[in-house]
C-alpha cells in the first residue's frame, strides 16, 4: 500500500530517530517533532503504518514498534 505524504513524513521521521538513537521514537517524541496538539495524532499516523505493514507493534507496549519495510 501507498503512503500519504504526510505518513510518509511520519515513516521518515521513524527511520532517522531509530537509526538515530536504536530504538523508534515514542509517539511523545513524534507529537514533539511535527508539533501536533495531541497525541493522538501521532498514534493515528502509527497505527496507518502498522496496517499498511510498514512496521509492526509488539503488544501495545511504549516503544515497541519494529520498522517492517524500507520507505
Amino acid at each position: 500500500m501507498k503512503l500519504t505524504p504526510r505518513q510518509q513524513d511520519v515513516f521518515t521521521f521513524v527511520l532517522c530517530y531509530q537509526r538515530e538513537n536504536g530504538y523508534v521514537p515514542s509517539l511523545k517524541d513524534i507529537q514533539l517533532f511535527f508539533n501536533w496538539k495531541s497525541r493522538a495524532a501521532a498514534l493515528w499516523h502509527m497505527k496507518a503504518l502498522t496496517e499498511k505493514g510498514f512496521i509492526s507493534n509488539a503488544n501495545g507496549r511504549a516503544r515497541a514498534y519494529r520498522v517492517l519495510k524500507k520507505a
